[in-house]
């Protein structure tokens, strides 16, 4: 066949799962390498067996009438079998169920292909099958394309179905989607189940996310232990943030195992955990059917991603080691925790959703409070030569703090997983957290600008180049002890023209995954010097003081003012120059959020 890419035309994919063999069925099991049934021997009126598994970990069959082959369907050269299906493993979800993606259809003992397509309309017993030619090339394929998610029917495909479901074409539809792929999450609380659903669908926007049973990862077998029309899961991670995506095994021969009979995340080559799961049930629901079932163990690598389908080998898949230990202070509770991330682009948003769940779980509610954190993170350079990144800090949250207190460790690995001037790889993230619900900071309750012998509040401040500039700040902590007074002052450069600006608060407060960061977000030239740099961050207990001038906003004096517990709060006050404009512009440095605050603004 033909690997040009072209709009394809068919159906959702019947993403994830395999069903059980009902008891007393007749009919035996496939086995291991079945001969591939050539397309050119398809023909309409063929009645063919297909298998998947509804309960349990038995494939369970099912029938399928050929109605048809629609030609060029999904891409140039990508022909698509057209069924019809039928018995109590389709009736489980009232039609096509996402789960199905991959289950193999035989015709007179052959491999015909895998049912991997559904109809845009709804629930349907119309499925789309990969012919098993194409699938069993997905080791030669090259990467193609990607292939819209939806695609319009030609009008003698839809006439087609209308007749053979008694339907008026209105009521069929004019396209094909892939169905969704059901994919399973461990280990994140109801209230930020959404939040995680978001960030994992930029891996594929097609996942029906629902929530799942952790897996734990080192290999539990081999590639041949997989049985054709069994369940395949596809895993992003194991540990306690488990994600996979599961469907049905089509084709096991020789360590090799092919499934889905559609992408995963379409990666081409790549490097994912590939295992069995244990199904529970056909859940309905409004937004189509699907499988929900318990990941199991890996038992190989799944290298090839592709058009056809996804393949896996024998071999443990790399993976990087995301190690917790969480303390409530309050009530004793602790839990160490893992999360073993298989899909490397995804290290950032895993190892974010890891520390916040262990949070949730240990901290046992969503609020306010403290934490004070220290973590390493390992990796290696381009030429294989380590490097760490340690660092402590403080937070504090009124509102979710296992959400708000992750964010300074989420945006070092992005800074660190999209360093352009070189690639590096991660080997570890370990963290220790210690949780406190009593939220305990001091705020800045007060900037008061000081000359000739008077303190006072003010907006804007007037001065030369080569002044010094004089403050007293007034720091309240939250357990009412008494009020912290910070003295301190800034000099103006005598050679700086235009302006300057001063901004006081806690730590560094930048951003850099919500662009916050202003002057600090131009990358430096080495890696080393981004970590050094990142390491180098003033910690939140800090009240840090600092003087801008010049278009790039440098700093140019800063003093710090170490304290045992959170500064919350920030302020930014411009400096003005008679007869010069304009101070500059500090977007960023702790947070637009925060710029124009007055003191006493909680952070």
């Amino acid at each position: 066949m033909g690997s040009k890419v072209r709009r394809p035309i068919l159906v959702g994919i019947a993403a994830v799962g395999a069903l059980l063999v009902w008891a007393g069925s007749a009919l035996a099991a496939p086995g291991p390498c079945a001969s591939a049934l050539p397309l050119s021997a398809v023909s309409k009126g063929q009645l063919g067996t297909g298998w998947t598994v509804v309960d349990g970990t038995d494939p369970q069959s099912f029938d399928a009438e050929v109605l048809g082959v629609a030609k060029d369907l999904i891409a140039p050269g990508r022909d698509v079998i057209i069924v019809k299906i039928s018995g109590p493993t389709v009736d489980a979800g009232g039609g096509v169920w996402a789960g199905m993606s991959g289950s193999p259809v035989y015709i007179g003992g052959d491999l015909a292909g895998a049912l991997a397509y559904g109809f845009s309309f709804g629930a349907t017993d119309i499925a789309g099958l990969t012919p098993a030619e194409d699938m069993l090339q997905v080791n030669s394929l090259r990467p193609l394309p990607k292939i819209p998610a939806r695609i319009h029917l030609p009008r003698s495909v839809v006439r087609m179905v209308a007749a053979n479901i008694n339907a008026p074409l209105p009521a069929v539809g004019g396209s094909l989607v892939r169905l969704k792929l059901p994919a399973t999450i461990s280990g994140v609380a109801p209230e930020h189940y959404g939040r995680v659903k978001k960030l994992l669908k930029r891996y594929k926007p097609s996942l029906q996310f629902v929530p799942g049973a952790a897996a734990s990862f080192g290999l539990g077998g081999t590639v041949d232990d997989l049985v054709p029309g069994g369940n395949f899961s596809a895993a992003l991670s194991y540990g306690d943030i488990t994600v996979a995506g599961v469907g049905t095994t089509t084709y096991v021969c020789d360590g090799q195992a092919l499934a889905f009979g559609h992408p995963m995340t379409f990666g081409g080559r790549t490097q994912l955990g590939a295992g069995s799961a244990d199904s529970l049930t056909i859940v309905p629901d409004p937004l189509g059917p699907y499988k929900l079932a318990n990941v199991g163990s890996p038992v190989g690598t799944l290298d090839q991603d592709r058009l056809a389908g996804i393949r896996a080998v024998d071999g443990e898949p790399p993976s990087v080691p995301v190690m917790t230990a969480m303390t409530s202070l309050d009530s004793g509770r602790s839990h160490v925790g893992e999360t073993d991330v298989v899909l490397a682009d995804a290290l950032p948003d895993l190892a974010f959703t890891h520390v916040f769940s262990n949070i949730d779980s240990v901290f046992d509610k969503i609020g306010s409070g403290s934490a004070s954190y220290a973590w390493t993170i390992d990796g290696t350079h381009e030429d294989g030569t380590p490097w760490e990144l340690h660092r402590a800090n403080m937070y504090v949250s009124d509102f979710d703090l296992s959400f708000d207190s992750a964010f300074e460790l989420y945006d070092e690995l992005i800074r660190i997983a999209q360093y352009p001037n070189e690639k590096i790889d991660f080997t570890s993230v370990q963290a220790t957290v210690d949780l406190d619900e009593t939220v305990r900071d001091y705020k800045l309750e007060d900037v008061l600008y000081c000359r000739h012998g008077s303190c006072d509040d003010v907006k804007s401040i007037r001065a030369h180049p080569g002044d010094t500039l004089k403050f007293r700040v007034t720091l309240k902590p939250s357990d009412s002890s008494p009020e912290q007074i910070v003295n301190l002052q800034l000099k103006i450069p005598p050679s700086a023209r235009s302006g300057a600006t001063v901004t006081m608060g806690g730590g560094t407060g930048c951003i850099f995954i919500f662009g916050e960061c202003g002057y600090d977000v131009q990358e430096p030239e080495t890696f080393d010097k981004l970590i050094s740099k990142l390491k180098n961050q003033k910690p939140n207990n800090v009240l840090a003081a600092q003087l801008f001038t010049g278009r790039t906003a440098r700093v140019r004096d800063h003093v710090d003012t170490l304290f045992d517990q959170v500064v919350s709060g920030a302020v930014q006050i411009p400096v003005f120059f008679p007869k010069q404009c304009c101070p500059p512009d500090v977007p960023g440095s702790f947070g637009d959020e925060f710029f124009f605050f007055r003191p006493g603004a909680a952070r």
